[in-house]
């Protein structure tokens, strides 16, 4: 399911402008393993609509972003998909891989070792890998659709963080990988090309 904000009459996205934001936001963090699912139920024209029990939305989009041109599209928000600028924002990339000192000889390889219990892989390498391909893909496609209309925020993370840590370390990790664009001033930071993808999104966001 694809939730939205419009008044949609078609797709996806059909009813879902009057489901509250923070069902949403627990709908689609509801990672399976780490969280329970999240029942929505929402007033509809006066009554209680239950919509039933929803996991993360990463088991299904990513990277919503093509989802999103889907929704503007089929509803005919835009007339064409040169009318969209949109900017998509991860979670933050993660020094996630196998190292080649933990892989041995890779024709033995089976499911164990890809997970990290028969080998010295980290652990959920190979989910990582898939999510993080995935959402690059999602964002590669866009990127051909919408050129330079479309800008992809995910900020370098110095080490991993778990999909449910919540320690001061790991809200220091985020917070320090995002630091320079809370600090960004245009004056100072003009030439600094670390800084690119953050002026692309300012700028798209002082257009809209």
């Amino acid at each position: 399911m694809t939730f939205t904000n419009q008044q949609v009459d078609t797709g996806p996205g059909k009813g879902m402008a009057h489901i509250a934001l923070k069902d949403v936001a627990l709908a689609t963090s509801a990672a399976p393993s780490c969280f329970p699912p999240h029942q929505i139920v929402a007033q509809e024209g006066g009554a209680a609509v239950n919509y039933g029990f929803f996991a993360d939305g990463g088991t299904f989009a990513n990277n919503p972003i093509m989802n999103a041109i889907e929704v503007a599209l089929a509803n005919n928000k835009i007339s064409s998909s040169h009318e969209t600028s949109a900017i998509s924002i991860g979670i933050g990339d993660m020094p996630i891989g196998v190292p080649g000192t933990a892989v041995g000889d890779p024709l033995q390889w089976g499911f164990f070792e890809w997970i990290g219990l028969g080998s010295k892989a980290p652990y959920a390498a190979l989910l990582e890998l898939s999510l993080g391909l995935s959402a690059g893909n999602d964002t590669r496609i866009a990127g051909a659709i919408l050129g330079q209309n479309i800008v992809r925020l995910n900020p370098k993370l110095s080490q991993s963080v778990a999909l449910d840590g919540r320690t001061a370390d790991d809200y220091k990790v985020m917070l320090d990988a995002v630091q320079p664009w809370i600090d960004y001033d245009p004056s100072r930071d003009a030439g600094n090309p670390d800084l690119e993808v953050w002026r692309r999104a300012l700028a798209l966001v002082n257009g809209w």
